[in-house]
């Protein structure tokens, strides 16, 4: 406890404290322990001061983004879509390299190129027809973007990479 803010009155001592923090709570508190508050709250503001004569800490280096849309899709910073005559958005899968869907897929579409039907395999693998049609299309969508069919579409930082418009048919008579 400094002996020069022994000297200050209750109210000197309070109003000291308020300028240095206003969410302070003084009220009730006996002199002695206005003083240590008052201690403490100079002792806060000198450590910043002091702390100023070192360096800066350096700025962390941002991680660079993915710089290919192979890179983007696979960390899900990007996503594959078509939009559909309507306007509406629809949201296509990329089926990543080494993934449990592409496995899958490559696994649908070696038994399609062997012969064997949709129907058939759809009910060897106990899924809907539809899945295994998505299979053959999520896969062949893969090779696409793996052979840079759409990389054009793509701009570093964009989440939506349009690969399909759909357009009306005709004007409606």
């Amino acid at each position: 406890m400094s002996e020069q803010n022994t000297n200050l009155t209750v109210a000197q001592l309070t109003e000291a404290i308020t300028a240095l923090d206003p969410k302070a709570v003084t009220k009730g508190l006996k002199k002695a322990d206005l003083v240590a508050l008052y201690d403490q709250l100079v002792a806060a503001e000198a450590k910043p001061a002091k702390a100023q004569g070192k360096k800066a800490a350096a700025p962390k280096e941002q991680e660079p983004g993915p710089t290919t849309l192979v890179e983007a899709l696979t960390s899900k910073a990007a996503i594959l879509v078509k939009i559909r005559a309507n306007g509406t958005v629809r949201s296509l899968p990329y089926l990543a390299p080494g993934s449990k869907e592409r496995t899958t897929a490559v696994d649908v579409d070696t038994r399609r190129q062997a012969g064997e039907t949709v129907e058939a395999i759809a009910e060897a693998m106990n899924v809907s027809v539809a899945t295994v049609r998505r299979c053959v299309t999520g896969l062949a969508l893969a090779h696409e973007v793996e052979s840079g069919k759409h990389d054009a579409a793509w701009k570093k930082g964009e989440k939506n990479v349009v690969v399909h418009r759909v357009t009306a048919k005709g004007a409606a008579a």
